[in-house]
């Protein structure tokens, strides 16, 4: 029972935000207008008999704005917080590599390409994925060239290895 009210609300959540929006918007003007003003429309006896629902709504729905904002700023700040930890992961292991390792990220940026081709029988491409510095771009090798797969630069790595020359120098 409570499973099927959770995927049913779950497909409301896309709606929220603006749903919230909507109803803080009306049910502000509602509270907040000069009861005059509310009158001349004719909703006076309408705003005046559902005052307190009006102001549960408007309650509920600056919570729900608060608690979507927050959730947003959370992952923003956990996201940046992330990038810039992989950042200083990234630059440490290009500070470490090996002679064959250099070589092998020495040909992405001389080549200005994004991914290569390496043997899956040698060790450095397998070791720079392990450094969180290459990816394997697919799990489908080259026909016909054996152990051969594509390997991707990581864009951060690529980025660092740019700004730092001497890493792969």
């Amino acid at each position: 029972m409570f499973e099927g009210l959770i995927s049913s609300l779950s497909i409301l959540k896309p709606f929220t935000l603006r749903a919230a929006l909507i109803f803080i918007a009306v049910s502000g003007s509602l509270l907040f207008t000069p009861t005059n003003f509310i009158a001349s429309l004719g909703l006076g006896e309408l705003v005046s008999s559902n005052r307190p629902a009006i102001g549960l709504l408007f309650l509920l729905s600056a919570a729900t704005l608060g608690t979507e904002i927050s959730v947003a700023s959370y992952k923003f700040v956990v996201d940046q917080h992330k990038k810039k930890k992989y950042g200083k992961f990234v630059r440490a292991q290009l500070s470490n590599l090996s002679a064959d390792e250099k070589s092998a990220l020495r040909t992405y940026i001389e080549e200005d390409v994004s991914t290569r081709h390496f043997s899956m029988s040698q060790g450095v491409a397998q070791g720079l994925e392990g450094k969180g510095i290459l990816s394997r771009s697919s799990n489908l090798g080259v026909p016909g060239s054996g152990d051969h797969f594509p390997f991707l630069l990581q864009p951060e790595a690529k980025k660092a290895i740019q700004e730092h020359p001497e890493y792969i120098g």
